[in-house]
């Protein structure tokens, strides 16, 4: 089985039965905090699983939810569906690293136990002084498990890890692996790269049907870039002026700013405008 079944088990974990009301806006859990500080004066919210969450709204227990809907499962049918927030995985090399695009195959090679696993950049296409260098590859802290059943249900597709897979336990240890190792490749959280690195875009497909992209705000938002977690927020289609101006607040620039802030990636401005999704 899959480990990104085990995300899909997170969001569909159960609240504990509670006797007070259930809040105006439940979040998504994995969100955690990120937008506690900026949320509107006044407004009750709690947070969640999403699966559970969707169900109260649908019920009416709820009035506004932010859920995270991995690609492939479907929208809450009859609800309002606004992109939110993007949990984002990058591939990153250090900046002497000729390497400007991977193929998901050659992603898969690296980082998979198979008869066709990949150790040395000449396996990737680098020729030269490259060609036998050794591919040093190497995962977040266990903590950013979320970027991992990203990347497993994208490019592992349940694999196992091929042995010399480094898990690196901090983000200061990540960020100095990248600033100095120069043979390394590391997955990471978000798309604030550190020094001495560069994001490689990703390419799918083969010959005339391939295509590459970079972990870009548009290319993320429209899903070219798929090294993603979508968040929505959701609201019914009956729902009150109230309900309404609720969630064009947390479609303000504050609201993105915190969610930058913590790593995730905002909808664009130009797709937050309240009058593409609320309007009656």
């Amino acid at each position: 089985m899959s480990r990104f079944r085990t995300l899909l088990s997170t969001l569909s974990l159960f609240a504990s039965a509670s006797a007070y009301a259930a809040p105006d806006l439940q979040i998504s859990d994995l969100l955690g905090n990120s937008i506690e500080s900026v949320l509107p004066a006044g407004a009750s919210f709690g947070f969640s699983g999403s699966i559970v969450s969707l169900e109260q709204l649908k019920k009416g227990e709820t009035r506004l939810v932010i859920a995270a809907i991995p690609d492939g499962q479907s929208l809450p049918e009859d609800m309002i569906c606004i992109p939110f927030a993007f949990d984002v995985v990058s591939v990153v090399v250090n900046n002497s690293n000729p390497l400007k695009e991977i193929h998901v195959a050659q992603l898969a090679r690296i980082y998979s136990a198979s008869s066709d696993s990949a150790d040395k950049w000449g396996q990737v296409g680098l020729a030269d002084a490259w060609k036998e260098r050794r591919i040093s590859a190497c995962l977040p802290p266990q903590s950013e498990w979320v970027t991992m059943q990203i990347f497993d249900k994208n490019i592992m597709g349940g694999a196992a890890l091929r042995e010399g897979v480094t898990i690196i336990p901090t983000r200061a240890v990540l960020e100095q692996t990248v600033r100095e190792q120069s043979q390394s490749i590391v997955i990471i959280r978000g798309v604030n790269i550190p020094d001495g690195g560069k994001t490689l875009a990703i390419t799918r497909g083969s010959g005339a049907d391939s295509y590459s992209y970079q972990p870009t705000e548009s290319g993320i938002f429209f899903g070219d870039y798929f090294l993603r977690l979508p968040f929505y927020i959701v609201l019914r289609k009956d729902a009150s002026e109230e309900t309404r101006a609720l969630a064009a607040e947390l479609l303000s620039d504050n609201v993105a700013a915190a969610l930058a802030k913590a790593g995730f990636v905002p909808a664009p401005k130009s797709e937050r405008a309240p009058e593409l999704y609320l309007a009656k």
